[in-house]
């Protein structure tokens, strides 16, 4: 524990972490914190469980880091990529709060520490910084991180998706002292790694403190995982859109909240699409066999897909958002009966989903037919001309009295006086009808 290699200065973790990180079974991952001069980094800490050749290693290796899932879950994928050995991956579960604390700190400090534990239980260090252009997935999907609520069985489903599209000399880590947060505790139980005497080189050209990550790492043997992921996304998306055309006669059966996930999932994979079409683009030049390349000619075609899907979901999304039941409730009972009179609403059907938006919606059909009647009187029409000026708004009558009871009819009645003149004509004209007064026409 006392040798750190190719970083100087001392580091402190937590000791009940690293011990117990030690401890595990290998190949295993880890996140926690470190500080190093008095300033607190994320950590993520690797156990290959096997030797890496120097020669592997003191080429440096690629940090890849992606987001897994559909509009239900997500998962942070990271990758680690020893250049011409193999990749080590890594899948978390964003609602663990540790994963929460840690990718934060990486995202706002703009940097993180690298821990490689080898067999022999030495520690490789490297500190590496973050561009302004670098770890664009995390930054991009920080809020829906931050907010994830993804559950420990569709964690564990993802890791058996993940599992049968690995390549055969990929590892998949197992994620240890998941629950352990003495990690992200600095003030107590201190561990300091202090470097050994002969290692104080400046790392090599190309290694992971001197290049940057870059959120495109993937070995073409990663063809079948990215394949999940293009696929399952435009799957997820597609549903989506089924759902949401559903919804356009009830978006008021929709909230904000839903509507706005809608945008934040077209924001995340759309932005995606440049990279993954970067990644194919990149495994065409890598002279693939011929299915390979098939397959990727196959994805491409997926991604066109996928950009129409977004592109619709949005169009979608912009036309429920007035309509959801929080935009009704926000609004004013007159607004709301003007909205649907005016056609930029259409007129809810089935049970209100609250009394509260009942009695709300009472009102502003009331309103809005009391004073479309007020302005007909107003300019001279007479009974008979009013009931065929009325005849398009039948269906909002009809609505009014839908959701309301018979006493609740008679008060709307007493509050809009309109509205009541009218109600009473057509009581007298079914009246009529009934005794054979008034003759329909056979």
């Amino acid at each position: 524990m006392n040798n750190v290699h190719t970083f100087v200065p001392k580091l402190t973790v937590n000791r009940s972490f690293m011990y117990g990180f030690v401890d595990a079974d290998a190949p295993c991952f880890a996140l926690g914190l470190v500080e190093e001069r008095k300033q607190i980094c994320g950590l993520l800490a690797l156990r290959p469980g096997e030797p890496i050749p120097p020669t592997v290693s003191s080429a440096g290796f690629s940090f890849g880091h992606s987001l897994f899932g559909n509009d239900d879950f997500e998962v942070i994928h990271f990758a680690f990529q020893f250049y011409g050995f193999r990749t080590y991956n890594v899948l978390l579960n964003p609602s663990n709060p540790i994963v929460l604390a840690v990718v934060r700190r990486m995202v706002e400090t703009g940097e993180y520490f690298f821990f490689a534990l080898s067999p022999e239980q030495s520690v490789t260090a490297f500190r590496t910084e973050i561009g302004k252009q670098d770890l664009v997935g995390l930054k991009m999907h920080l809020r829906r991180i931050l907010d994830s609520s993804t559950t420990d069985a569709q964690y564990q489903r993802a890791l058996t998706q993940f599992r049968q599209s690995m390549a055969p000399t990929d590892r998949l880590l197992n994620w240890v002292g998941r629950d352990n947060r003495a990690c992200l505790d600095l003030t107590h139980d201190r561990l300091e790694l202090s470097p050994s005497a002969e290692t104080h080189a400046t790392p090599p050209p190309g290694g992971p403190a001197s290049s940057k990550p870059e959120p495109i790492c993937h070995p073409l043997s990663m063809l079948p995982t990215i394949a999940m992921l293009i696929d399952g996304e435009l799957e997820s998306a597609e549903e989506l859109r089924s759902s949401l055309s559903a919804a356009r006669k009830r978006p008021y059966l929709l909230d904000d909240d839903t509507v706005q996930r809608v945008f934040r999932l077209h924001a995340d994979q759309l932005a995606f699409v440049p990279i993954n079409r970067a990644q194919l683009a990149r495994w065409c030049a890598d002279s693939p066999a011929p299915a390979q390349r098939a397959e990727i000619e196959r994805l491409s075609k997926q991604l066109d897909r996928h950009e129409d899907v977004l592109a619709a979901l949005v169009a979608l999304a912009r036309e429920l958002e007035s309509g959801t039941v929080d935009a009704i409730a926000r609004m004013d009972e007159g607004e709301l009966g003007l909205a649907v009179f005016d056609g930029t609403l259409s007129p809810p059907d089935g049970a209100p989903v609250s009394e509260s938006l009942r009695r709300q919606e009472q009102h502003a059909i009331a309103q809005v037919l009391d004073a479309y009647l007020e302005d007909l009187e107003e300019n001279g029409f007479n009974d008979l001309d009013i009931l065929g000026q009325m005849a398009p708004q039948q269906p909002l009558l009809k609505r009014l009295m839908e959701i309301s009871n018979e006493g609740e009819m008679a008060d709307l009645c007493d509050e809009f006086f309109a509205l009541d003149r009218f109600v009473g004509q057509l009581e007298r004209l079914a009246e009529g009808i009934r005794s054979g007064a008034i003759a329909v026409p056979g």
